[in-house]
């Protein structure tokens, strides 16, 4: 969604990731360097005036290398927020998609390849105009996908199991927003199971079995 949405912002932290990886080689080199020069000097530490040049203008490069490493982590640590406001739309698509797999177990001809469904998952950022408002942006990409991909769907099953695919979606979403419990679901599927000995512990000890 965010190499969709925010094209930009997944460029920038590609190419914050390579620069963390050739500056931390580049500090790694300089400390090494400089433990080379002091293994191997014979003289005096305050009589090698070659040797204190280098340490300086080693000790300026790595401080300039920490810089950069501690303006890396930071930005990186806005970008991963930002990132993060994008993962609830991305989890919509998530169980969409395995809402959709699970269809192969009513009818082996319902089958839905990746490929196939990333396509809707584009088409429908595609479709959506644009809104400054990123709330509002998310909750109308969850909102189109869903439809997107309750029609995708529908168009390839049986009219008798379209009514089964819609629950299945309305259950999954349900329980993603913490709405619906499996004890809720299980009594929803078998109906009344008060004949079945229960799992749970009495809260009280003056309630019958």
């Amino acid at each position: 969604i965010v190499k969709n949405e925010r094209k930009e912002l997944e460029e920038q932290r590609e190419r914050l990731i390579q620069e963390t990886s050739v500056n931390k080689k580049l500090l790694k080199d300089l400390e090494d360097a400089l433990l080379r020069e002091l293994s191997t000097s014979t003289e005096n530490m305050l009589d090698n005036n070659e040797l204190i040049s280098t340490l300086e203008e080693t000790k300026s490069k790595a401080d300039e290398v920490n810089k950069k490493l501690r303006l890396a982590a930071k930005t990186s640590k806005d970008m991963e927020k930002l990132r993060d406001l994008y993962r609830l739309a991305a989890k919509r698509g998530a169980i969409l998609f395995f809402v959709l797999s699970e269809m192969s177990l009513i009818n082996t001809m319902y089958q839905y390849s990746l490929t196939s469904y990333l396509d809707v998952f584009e088409f429908s950022l595609r479709k959506l105009i644009p809104d400054a408002n990123l709330e509002r942006r998310l909750k109308n990409i969850m909102t189109t996908l869903t439809l997107n991909v309750y029609n995708y769907g529908c168009t390839s099953i049986f009219e008798k199991h379209k009514l089964l695919f819609s629950c299945d979606i309305t259950i999954k979403l349900e329980q993603d927003r913490g709405n619906l419990t499996q004890d809720e679901l299980d009594f929803f599927i078998k109906g009344n199971i008060s004949l079945e000995k229960s799992k749970r512990k009495k809260p009280f000890i003056w309630l019958y079995d």
